[in-house]
């Protein structure tokens, strides 16, 4: 393959992330680059524009492709800010936070607040409709999108397609008969921007990398725990035989570790959109549908990144005022499971809180956390038995984690 010159950024000055096990991020991910750049967001949005250009109905539904393209620059303001409220809004689904159903459709469209029952155009049921013809496999037939496509559920540019629509239906069909794209322009401004903002949507992925994961200290963390992560990362990976960590398995490991589903643990929605945060923007969701949908070993890191954050385990400060400066994460976590113990959640627990901790150390208490509960689930004595336990019970290698 073309070898790939990294470029050293003014950043790079503080934290040498193109020296740091951070590096091969630059060289697998689409947009070349530790963040989501200007540039990867550009193509990604040209391509899904170009999907719907291929909506014959669409099109025609608008007035033409003279119509039509006025509507780019409308899209592609917002795009970024579109592509946030999917990816949140589909994370409720674990099984397939690639889409977008029926019911999360709705769930976000009752928080745009624009169904109006005694309309004739906006009624809950001509939504639905809209739904339906949105989904429809228009264009060729053939193409790797429409066959991936699921038939009950949007993808990012059928999700663009059902707002287009809904835009005419609520303001050139009712009054204030506005032009299609000033129609598409108020409605995403009116109604689906307030309705991100009410839902604490996310539109800045790249801010927990730039102020929490890119620092040494962070790297250090991983750097010390790196055999353990990879050998963790290449075993459940491998349960589904898969190059990459799919979401099931991540979800698997955080299960076995009773990291997930009650009051001492995080919401699966958090966990799942940890996730998927943690990816790297793909260009083309079906050509490269694996990369898209799982996590590559430096995703991985990220992600638990991601949900050290989210979970805020109890600080050294906390443990000292209860008495429990001297337990573990683990045996902390452990107590609290059995009922032998009852901690308040930190003020910083959740995906959307203020953080006041440094991440370092969240992640050290929750890697303390994960080697304990498995090392538990899976009966061995410790982190050296864990270890090599996994690494004999890894039987599928491609795409392996270095140690």
């Amino acid at each position: 393959p073309e070898e790939i010159e990294i470029i050293p950024t003014w950043e790079d000055a503080v934290f040498k992330k193109h020296k740091s096990i951070f590096a091969p991020r630059y060289k697998e991910s689409d947009a070349k680059s530790y963040y989501n750049t200007e540039k990867v967001l550009k193509n990604s949005f040209n391509l899904d524009w170009d999907r719907l250009a291929c909506k014959s109905g669409l099109v025609k539904s608008v007035g033409g492709e003279e119509v039509f393209v006025q509507l780019k620059p409308v899209m592609a303001l917002h795009y970024l800010m579109l592509k946030s409220v999917f990816d949140e809004c589909s994370c409720s689904d674990e099984k397939s936070p690639w889409f977008m159903s029926l019911n999360q459709f709705t769930g976000f469209i009752v928080d745009c607040e624009f169904i109006d029952n005694n309309s004739q155009f906006c009624r809950q049921a001509d939504v639905d409709t809209l739904f339906i013809v949105a989904n429809l496999k228009d264009g060729d037939k053939a193409s790797l999108a429409n066959k991936l496509n699921p038939e009950r559920a949007l993808a990012l540019f059928d999700f663009m397609d059902i707002l287009i629509r809904i835009s005419l239906a609520k303001y050139t069909k009712d009054s204030p008969f506005l032009p299609p794209p000033e129609a598409l322009e108020t409605f995403l401004s009116n109604h689906v921007l307030p309705a991100a903002d009410k839902n604490q949507v996310n539109m800045q992925t790249d801010r927990f990398r730039r102020d929490r994961l890119y620092f040494e200290e962070v790297e250090t963390v991983f750097k010390e725990n790196r055999n353990t992560l990879a050998i963790l990362f290449n075993y459940f990976k491998s349960l589904t035989r898969s190059k990459r960590l799919p979401v099931a398995q991540f979800l698997d490991m955080l299960v076995k570790c009773q990291l997930l589903g009650d009051d001492l643990a995080m919401p699966t929605r958090e966990a799942v959109t940890c996730f998927v945060k943690a990816r790297m923007v793909v260009i083309d969701q079906f050509q490269h549908k694996d990369k898209h949908e799982t996590l590559s070993f430096i995703d991985f890191l990220e992600c638990l990144g991601r949900v050290a954050d989210c979970l805020s385990p109890a600080s050294y400060e906390d443990l000292e005022d209860a008495g429990l400066e001297e337990l573990t994460a683990f045996e902390v976590h452990q107590q609290q499971i059995s009922g032998l113990i009852s901690l308040n959640s930190r003020a910083s627990c959740g995906i959307n809180s203020p953080k006041t901790r440094p991440l370092d150390e969240k992640i050290s208490a929750l890697l303390n956390i994960i080697v304990g509960m498995l090392s538990e689930f899976y009966d061995v004595e410790d982190e050296v038995h864990l270890r090599k336990k996994l690494k004999a019970e890894t039987k599928f290698d491609e795409g392996n984690a270095k140690y």
